[in-house]
């Protein structure tokens, strides 16, 4: 008998290992991600994000004076505006507020995360909800004239901006202000675009790990991805001779560990990785049928 169970077990086959596979796949499940995207269309910047994902667009005024506008919205607890959309969904803020989260999270928008989505009856906080509290639209802000002034764009994921603002303490606006300044200052030492945003990555990570080490955030210790994306524009750098646009990510999960990742874009546009050939022969089949549903034109 004995010998069966374990047979059975390694199969995979017990009623332990099937409860030990639901639970891993319930954790895949229950968990989500943030994004952010810009187009850049007719000479005009539009950005979509999605939790706290992060876009600022830095330009100079007519004086010189850098200036650093944040054109996402983070989408957390401390939003006014998704508060606002919780409450109308029944749920009370004072005690989301209190616990500071949603079910396994703290943003109030993201990708995938089934547990605050279609589970969300069963999250004590969310089942209040007339329908599902955490959704996945995005905040779109768009329209942006390019011209001269503006200088370049930062894309980054929420570990940029919440690492550096463990390790100092600042608001949002003081954070992206010392966010933008710490890329001019690599604009001037880096001759590539790699090294600008790896620089930044690498200071902001070593920021953290120090503070974490002089014992300032306790036992909170880990940090998320800490992703930058530079689209520069006309600001100038110690070498023209490089790319417009790269990522520097660094992946590591405590401020102990410094290993980060660079992937470089070759191009200033990127060979797109979806085939719609078969949407377009559909549209075109239903335009000579006579089948095409109004506002589908090309």
């Amino acid at each position: 008998m004995a010998l069966k169970i374990r047979v059975e077990c390694e199969a995979g086959t017990c009623a332990r290992c099937k409860v030990d596979q639901l639970n891993a796949l319930s954790r895949e499940l229950s968990s989500g991600t943030t994004a952010v995207v810009a187009l850049i269309h007719d000479g005009r910047l539009f950005v979509a994000n999605v939790g706290d994902s992060r876009a600022l667009l830095c330009r100079t005024d007519p004086n010189g004076v850098l200036t650093v506008a944040q054109l996402s919205a983070d989408h957390d607890l401390r939003n006014e505006d998704e508060l606002l959309r919780l409450a109308q969904l029944g749920l009370h803020i004072d005690t989301l507020r209190r616990g500071g989260r949603l079910g396994n999270q703290e943003n109030t928008r993201c990708l995938g995360n089934y547990l605050v989505k279609g589970g969300y009856k069963e999250v004590g906080e969310l089942r209040a909800a007339t329908s599902e509290p955490v959704i996945a639209e995005p905040e779109i802000h768009g329209g942006i004239q390019l011209d001269d002034s503006c200088r370049f764009l930062l894309l980054m994921s929420g570990g940029l901006h919440k690492s550096l603002q463990e390790a100092t303490g600042r608001p949002t606006a003081q954070l992206n202000k010392e966010i933008a300044h710490m890329t001019v200052e690599q604009f001037r030492e880096q001759a590539t675009l790699t090294g600008v945003a790896q620089a930044v990555v690498d200071k902001v990570a070593r920021m953290h790990h120090d503070t974490y080490v002089s014992g300032r955030l306790g036992t909170a210790g880990k940090r998320g991805d800490i992703t930058l994306l530079v689209r520069n524009f006309n600001f100038p750098v110690a070498s023209q001779s490089h790319l417009e646009h790269f990522t520097a990510t660094d992946t590591s999960d405590t401020s102990t560990d410094s290993s980060s990742l660079i992937h470089s874009i070759e191009q200033s546009k990127v060979d797109p990785y979806v085939d719609f050939s078969e949407y377009y022969r559909s549209v075109e089949r239903m335009r000579l049928e006579g089948t095409l549903p109004p506002g589908i034109d090309f």
